[in-house]
């Protein structure tokens, strides 16, 4: 008697839980931090299920000195950040957002976005058919690959593409 009891209440908790998590209530969360190479500075993403299908709600923290602070709040977006990649030595970086399974690049100063309230990106790349990131050094050039199915369409061995950020804001 005892044991049933005790299954039914089991049931009945779990049942309730899941009912948390469908009505929004409760939604799972999924957060990653980069950190800038040779610093205490890094990057958080925070991404939350939306309420609505096929969408997701999202939060971008900074960590400065130790610090953790919301940087950008976002909900019901079908683009969503992906990730955070460093130049070398981090003097820049770049927010990866996706689209569908397509990634598209947002380029900041890393001065610039750790201490300013409101960073300015200085620089964008789209490329329906990028695929990887191969290097991204601290002159300004951003290596890529492309997919498999577009090499044929491009002259540059491997499929590697250099795009060089802006000759003017390069330090």
């Amino acid at each position: 008697m005892k044991l049933k009891l005790k299954l039914k209440l089991k049931l009945k908790v779990f049942a309730f839980g899941v009912l948390l998590v469908l009505s929004g209530v409760c939604a799972a969360t999924n957060e990653k931090c980069y950190m800038q190479p040779e610093t205490e500075n890094g990057v958080c993403i925070n991404l939350v299920d939306s309420k609505i299908a096929m969408l997701v709600d999202y939060q971008i923290f900074k960590i400065v000195d130790g610090e953790k602070t919301l940087l950008v709040e976002k909900t019901n977006e079908i683009s969503v950040p992906a990730g955070i990649v460093y130049s070398e030595k981090g003097g820049y970086l770049a927010e990866i957002y996706s689209e569908e399974g397509h990634p598209y690049f947002v380029f900041f100063d890393s001065q610039s976005y750790f201490y300013e309230k409101e960073p300015k990106h200085f620089g964008f790349l789209e490329d329906y058919y990028l695929g990887k990131i191969e290097s991204f050094s601290e002159d300004g050039v951003f290596t890529y690959s492309l997919w498999k199915e577009d090499c044929t369409n491009k002259k540059e061995p491997g499929c590697l593409i250099n795009f060089r950020l802006k000759e003017s804001i390069i330090k």
